[in-house]
């Protein structure tokens, strides 16, 4: 009996119903819970989106926020994992079509708070800058776990700089195309610009194609793009290793 019952409390505290609400009619302390619940996730949601509530505004936010909580009820102990899918929610939501840059910013937002720490005390990994072994098919370049991609066609950096004084500043919305690199270490999360093969580049190796098939597929698409340069740039940074299959 004691699941079935907690079955039926977590679902009259998710769902304002009458069939549910009449299980716990004796309870008046059950719109107590609901409302705790509702404002945790709301505060949660803006803890992990602060640039999104920025732009939108607070009202404008909680509004999507809690429609979001009403399709997404939180299904883990943990308040971290909460709004995993609320970039992809906003992304095809009416009100945000509109201001669909937004919906790149959320997704920004969570893959900066998902990423692991990069180590920064490991040192770089120059082997791959030998390039005598580009012929070998089994060679591969591993990106760090600490590292993720995101392309957007607004100016990302302009808006990321804009939230930080909305005040002061004025926001261009100009459409834009823009790659970039987003590395989380101890002090944060760096962005840095990729042009259009870099990125292309990058995303062959993180989906782990060799990294002969990685060049040639970028050659295609952009004949100038330069090995060395892209390798001594990401070398530096110290998001990639080589290894060999």
């Amino acid at each position: 009996m004691l699941p079935e019952k907690l079955a039926d409390f977590i679902a009259a505290l998710f769902h304002e119903d009458d069939n549910t609400m009449q299980l716990f009619d004796s309870d008046k302390g059950l719109a107590i819970h609901r409302n705790h619940y509702q404002a945790t996730l709301l505060r949660t949601l803006e803890s992990h989106y602060p640039m999104t509530l920025t732009l939108l505004g607070s009202p404008f936010f909680a509004n999507l926020a809690n429609d979001y909580i009403a399709h997404y009820p939180s299904l883990s102990p943990k308040l971290n994992d909460y709004g995993a899918y609320f970039f992809d929610f906003i992304a095809t939501h009416p009100s945000i079509l509109p201001i669909h840059y937004v919906a790149d910013i959320a997704k920004l937002e969570w893959l900066c708070h998902a990423l692991p720490r990069l180590d920064t005390t490991s040192p770089p990994d120059l082997s791959l800058l030998d390039l005598t072994t580009l012929n070998d098919e089994t060679l591969h370049v591993v990106c760090d776990t600490a590292v993720q991609l995101i392309s957007s066609n607004y100016p990302l950096l302009e808006i990321i700089d804009y939230c930080q004084t909305p005040e002061e500043e004025n926001l261009n919305l100009t459409e834009k195309p823009c790659y970039l690199l987003i590395i989380k270490t101890k002090n944060g999360c760096s962005f840095i610009s990729l042009s259009k093969s870099e990125y292309w580049f990058m995303h062959a190796l993180m989906h782990d194609i060799p990294l002969r098939m990685a060049l040639n597929n970028t050659l295609k698409e952009d004949n100038t793009f330069q090995l060395e340069h892209t390798l001594l740039k990401l070398a530096a940074l110290n998001v990639i290793h080589v290894s060999i299959n």
